[in-house]
């Protein structure tokens, strides 16, 4: 069930530990045209990722790419580690589904916290643009990085790896 909006619209989500209180703080800074960690996201070189130790196993990883064509879609669950996507530059799409509705290409990799699975035809698209964050949780297989039309705009993001642990949804 990945969960999708605006950073602040998502506030109260973050309000139940004090890690997911810093998580929230963390993802402010980075759209904080101000604050460095902001600037470290968008001075990030084209094709390139930076990866940042956080608080309680929680990492980022700063990542600056071009777009690609849907039908170079990568779609990956993870099994240790939530996915908290925020877009800061740019405009990209995403496919997701339930992992029952697709096929496994790639076997888990625990090293990796990785498991890529064959293209399914029981996908939504979703567009997430600057200042949008999506949650993505272990039966959330997504794509992202994805171009929905002839414009091939590059994205400016940061990714946090949170553990399971960490995230205790209660709705």
């Amino acid at each position: 069930m990945a969960i999708i909006g605006k950073l602040h619209s998502l506030e109260h989500l973050f309000q139940k530990t004090d890690d997911l209180k810093y998580l929230y703080e963390y993802l402010q800074n980075a759209t904080n045209p101000n604050h460095s960690t902001h600037q470290a996201i968008i001075n990030t070189p084209l094709k390139t990722e930076n990866k940042i130790d956080l608080i309680s196993g929680m990492f980022a990883i700063i990542q600056s790419y071009p777009l690609k064509n849907p039908d170079d879609a990568f779609y990956e669950t993870h099994i240790k580690y939530i996915d908290f996507q925020l877009v800061i530059k740019g405009v990209e799409f995403f496919e997701i589904g339930d992992k029952t509705d697709f096929e496994i290409k790639t076997p888990y990799n625990e090293e990796k916290d990785l498991i890529i699975y064959k293209k399914s035809l029981k996908t939504s698209k979703l567009r997430l643009h600057e200042g949008m964050l999506g949650i993505f949780f272990d039966t959330d297989v997504h794509a992202g990085g994805l171009s929905m039309d002839e414009t091939q705009e590059n994205v400016s993001k940061v990714v946090i790896k949170v553990p399971k642990s960490i995230v205790k949804l209660k709705l």
